[in-house]
């Protein structure tokens, strides 16, 4: 699932779920348009907050 799908999903917005992970809104904001791709402890971060509903495949680019 995608990370915008999950927050859809959990009714969360961006900045609720940045500061779960201890990141910043834009930084969400970015992952979530595919403009970044999180260090390894962030996304770890991202599946633990998430609890495997958005996995590391699904935060990866299309080919990474």
């Amino acid at each position: 699932m995608t990370l915008q799908k999950w927050l859809v999903k959990k009714k969360m917005s961006q900045a609720e779920f940045a500061r779960l992970i201890g990141a910043s809104g834009a930084t969400v904001s970015r992952y979530i348009n595919g403009s970044r791709v999180g260090m390894p402890q962030m996304m770890r971060r991202i599946v633990e907050v998430t609890k495997g509903q958005v996995s590391l495949d699904d935060l990866l680019p299309k080919g990474f």
